[in-house]
């Protein structure tokens, strides 16, 4: 089974469920963090990741400003934000930021 390789982006201690989730099924994982967009796009040169999963609150910025912006350096990993505001408005702007996943 190949390693899924994953970049969360954010305060690495709001995805320690995404950690559980993957191992609890079984899945073989490599899990990096990156905590601003300079640090994610140093790790998107020297690495390949299969998955990006970002904060909504990323403190400075909201994470679909940030992904909207992070999406024009990458186009080949899928991306998503985490967030318990499902507002219509925010779901659309997440959607036109090019989000894959919400």
């Amino acid at each position: 089974m190949a390693v899924l390789a994953i970049l969360t982006i954010g305060d690495p201690k709001q995805f320690s469920f995404v950690t559980r989730l993957f191992t609890e099924n079984g899945a073989k994982t490599s899990i990096s963090s990156a905590a601003d967009i300079r640090d994610t796009i140093n790790k998107l040169r020297a690495s390949h990741y299969d998955i990006l999963i970002g904060d909504f609150d990323l403190g400075k910025e909201n994470g679909i400003d940030f992904i909207g912006r992070l999406k024009k350096h990458v186009q080949y990993s899928p991306v998503t934000i985490f967030t318990g505001d499902q507002a219509p408005s925010v779901v659309k702007e997440a959607v036109k930021a090019g989000i894959d996943y919400f």
